[in-house]
């Protein structure tokens, strides 16, 4: 296993903000600050804190860290090829692969290189996976695919195919395939000024040790900045109260509902805490409590008249008087209809009237204590009328039968019962109460509550004016509606009553507090109601207090959770089993390899702060720190060489691809690095993707020397799209016959645009003359003089000169070759000279003098 499966399958077992600062880690060696906010965020969610933005943890995955070489053989690549939707490569080539040796893939920027390098990082699950594969951006949105593509290769020496498609995990074959890129350059200037070099992987412990101390501090400071100010309770604190306890004890424990138990004071206990104010202030409580009783007694009874005043003028008393009112005209309707029937005895106007009836009645009095007539009204014609003295006769004896039988009527007697209850309730309108008889001394008891003495004083006066009304209202034809009857102003009663209790209650409390005993509980009860009051004014800070104690006791937990010993541990483990000697040697010898001379590797395990490291200690008698020594090439050689040893101690003889390995590295330390790459495709597959000719060439020509034939792809853009595969070095990279091929090439382009008369042909005209003058010049250095002397090499091949031979006829056609290019390319020519573009035929004609040239002083230099 891997020192980063390891860590991996390691990270499964940890928190999630770990694991996300793991997978963060494995991306970029140095996180950034919009990484450390996200880590941090999570941490605090870890321990209850919400995170506003709910960001979610990354984990890294099986699948993301390159595996252990497949035990089935050594994995080689033969082609890349059916990419889909990467970038703007054209879709459906093939980029061929030497499964063995060296394969050099020349592009110059903007030719696709990028986009290769960028698949095969993914695909073989390099570490640095920073640069995204983006679409076709040429393409809408909706056309672009999803990146793909297939891998040719042999596993074993069998052939395989393995298809990659972006999001999906990678083939695990392909994980062995060993990618050197950006984050192989796992050297650093340490904090004690020394150059360290951490193990592919374990530089993931080191800065994650890193990360916790950066959280560490960050969360001791944001603690120490939620530490709520205690200071506006230190008075309440010292109160041996309930309320006082609470202030002086609190945390993150204190619970909320006791606060609010204690803080929220009702109106009873603010007016029990004023009324014990009052009493333990009292001078004379005996007097002051008869004082007390004597007020509550008149306030009492001048409660009792309003009530009164209010009961008799109610709404309900007069509105039953209007019923009964109603109810007797009813009822005197009733009677007056029944009296119709004895219209027939032809009585006098007013007969069965109120006044007749009650004539009548009397009448039937004087009956009763006169004997001649006290079978009244059941008189024969002989007797007297008790009215007026004469004999009845007959009809007078009827006419008292019949207005006996009138009066003794029910309708009678219903409406004369109406008539009583209506002038009853009358009689109790009229003479109802309205003097509340509030004086100056009642005004005096009630001086301070100002609006119970208005209320008291807008009784009297309204009672006075809704009892004349309701008078008025029973009254026929007064004018007064009873649906307009004025109303009694706002009621003093309930708040006399209660101001009579409070006053009785204040005697009690008074004559209480004469008692020793009594008066001790009523302070300490005082006292626990002043210090609510206190703390309800500091209601809100309290609570802020409890949050910011919570809050910082959750820091805490984060401070305690960025502890490093766990990284330590893990750290001296995977040093003490896959670390050693061997890789403190193999990287020296690649360093000396390399050109990296005053280096050497010494074994140094340090473990402060879980960062496990072999220190590089410059050899010098001066010493000095290697930050100020070292170039920026020199650590990228040590990238180099790093890389180089694991693969070397890796023991696997699976392909490994380096993706512009000699960028910032001076022309002899890139000499090196070929001659190492060259050593290295004797071994194993070793694929170069680069921009860099000189880097080209010196490769080629080293992979030549050690006797093998490496393969040359140049990535060019087409018609088809970008990252086109040619099967040959670039034009600058090339020899004199291989250019003789590609300026044939440009030639047949030149003839299809002269044809459509195309108004480009006369720049692609020159662009022809300008390369072929390049040949002519490339000529000269490989033909003419044979090698000898030659661009891109620093030696001088004596060896050579033996064939080496200008005579006058092999210098003329090359005189004559770039006097011709040298028309059309590089020259400001005078106007009147208006020299014409040549024709295609001309471009033919002219390329094969180069090569015709060629050949015969090759052929002179074989004699």
């Amino acid at each position: 296993m891997t020192i980063l499966a390891a860590i991996q399958k390691w990270s499964e077992g940890l928190p999630a903000w770990q694991r996300h600062a793991i997978a963060v880690l494995y991306e970029r060696p140095t996180p950034t600050a919009a990484d450390l906010d996200d880590i941090y965020a999570l941490l605090k969610a870890s321990k209850g804190i919400a995170d506003p933005k709910n960001r979610q943890a990354r984990v890294l995955t099986p699948e993301q860290v390159a595996a252990p070489h497949v035990e089935a053989g050594a994995v080689q690549l033969t082609a890349i090829r059916d990419l889909r939707g990467v970038n703007a490569l054209a879709s459906g080539k093939t980029l061929p692969i030497a499964p063995a040796g060296l394969t050099v893939i020349y592009g110059d920027n903007g030719a696709g290189k990028s986009g290769y390098s960028r698949v095969l990082k993914q695909a073989c699950r390099a570490r640095d996976q920073s640069e995204k594969i983006h679409g076709n951006v040429y393409l809408p949105k909706a056309k672009r695919e999803v990146p793909s593509a297939k891998f040719d290769a042999l596993v074993g020496g069998a052939a395989a195919e393995f298809a990659w498609v972006e999001g999906v995990a990678a083939p695990v074959e392909l994980s062995s395939i060993a990618i050197f890129d950006s984050a192989c350059a796992r050297a650093y200037v340490d904090n004690h000024g020394d150059f360290a070099y951490a193990p592919y992987g374990l530089d993931i412990l080191a800065g994650l040790a890193q990360v916790f101390v950066a959280l560490k501090e960050r969360a001791a400071k944001e603690q120490q900045a939620c530490q709520p100010n205690l200071l506006p309770f230190q008075r309440l604190a010292q109160s041996p109260t309930e309320a006082g306890r609470l202030a002086a004890g609190l945390s993150a424990k204190t619970g909320k509902q006791d606060v609010d138990r204690l803080a929220d004071v009702t109106q009873a206990e603010a007016e029990r805490t004023e009324l014990l104010a009052k009493t333990l202030t009292e001078a004379a409580p005996k007097k002051r409590a008869a004082e007390l009783r004597a007020r509550a007694s008149r306030v009492e009874s001048l409660a009792n008249r309003a009530a009164n005043i209010e009961e008799a003028l109610s709404d309900q008393k007069a509105f039953a008087l209007r019923d009964l009112i109603e109810k007797s005209g009813i009822a005197k309707a009733v009677a007056e209809a029944a009296a119709k029937k004895f219209k027939a005895l032809d009585a006098l106007e007013g007969t069965f009237g109120e006044p007749w009836g009650a004539m009548f009645k009397a009448a039937r009095d004087f009956c009763a204590v006169s004997p001649p007539v006290c079978d009244f009204p059941h008189l024969g014609a002989e007797d007297r009328c008790p009215l007026c003295q004469n004999a009845l006769g007959e009809d007078g004896s009827a006419r008292l039968a019949a207005f006996d039988d009138f009066i003794k009527g029910e309708a009678a007697r219903l409406a004369a019962a109406a008539r009583a209850a209506a002038e009853g309730a009358y009689r109790d309108a009229r003479d109802a109460p309205t003097d509340l008889l509030f004086d100056e001394a009642l005004r005096h008891d009630l001086s301070d509550l100002p609006g119970l003495v208005q209320a008291c004083g807008d009784l009297q006066p309204a009672a006075v004016a809704r009892r004349d009304a309701i008078i008025k209202a029973a009254t026929p034809n007064a004018g007064q509606p009873w649906d307009a009857l004025p109303a009694l102003s706002d009621s003093p009663t309930a708040d006399l009553r209660t101001l009579a209790g409070h006053l009785r209650q204040q005697a009690v409390t008074l004559e209480e507090s004469m008692d020793v005993k009594e008066r001790a509980e009523m302070e300490k009860e005082y006292a626990e109601l002043r210090a609510r009051q206190e703390l309800f004014a500091l209601k809100d800070a309290a609570l802020h207090a409890i949050q910011a104690f919570g809050l910082a006791a959750t820091l805490g937990q984060c401070v305690a959770a960025t502890a490093t010993t766990a990284i330590s541990r893990k750290s001296t483990d995977l040093t003490s089993t896959m670390a050693s000697q061997e890789v403190a040697d193999a990287l020296t010898a690649e360093l000396r390899t390399l050109g990296v001379q005053d280096i050497k590797v010494a074994m140094r395990p340090s473990s402060a702060r879980a960062k496990t490291t072999f220190k590089l200690v410059l050899e010098t008698d001066g010493g000095g720190s290697p930050a100020d020594v070292l170039s920026e090439g020199e650590q990228r050689a040590i990238a180099l060489a790093s890389f180089l040893a694991e693969v070397r101690l890796g023991k696997g003889s699976g392909g490994i691809v380096f993706d512009d390995p000699v960028s910032s590295l001076d022309h002899v330390r890139r000499e090196r690095v070929a001659k190492r790459l060259a050593l290295e495709a004797q071994e194993r597959q070793v694929v170069v993707f680069t921009h860099d000719i000189f880097f080209l060439s010196t490769l080629m020509a080293d992979t030549a020397v050690a006797g093998m034939a490496p393969i040359a792809l140049t990535l060019t853009k087409t018609a088809e799209g970008f990252g086109v595969a040619d099967a040959s070095l670039p034009f600058a990279g090339s020899a004199t016959k291989d250019r003789v091929g590609l300026l044939r090439k440009k030639q047949v382009n030149c003839e299809r645009l002269r044809k459509t008369n195309d108004p480009s042909y006369n720049l692609h005209a020159r662009d022809f003359y300008s390369d072929l003058r390049m040949a002519w010049e490339r000529g000269v250095e490989e033909v003419l003089f044979n090698k000898v002397v030659q661009r891109f090499q620093r030696g001088v091949s004596t060896l050579g000169l033996g064939k080496v031979s200008v005579a006058p006829d092999d210098v003329a056609p090359v005189m004559a070759g770039m006097t011709k290019c040298s028309n059309y390319t590089g020259h400001d020519g005078a106007p009147e000279a208006n020299i014409p573009i040549p024709e295609p035929a001309d471009m033919t004609s002219d390329l094969n003098d180069l090569e015709t040239w060629r050949k015969a002083v090759l052929a002179k230099n074989k004699r």
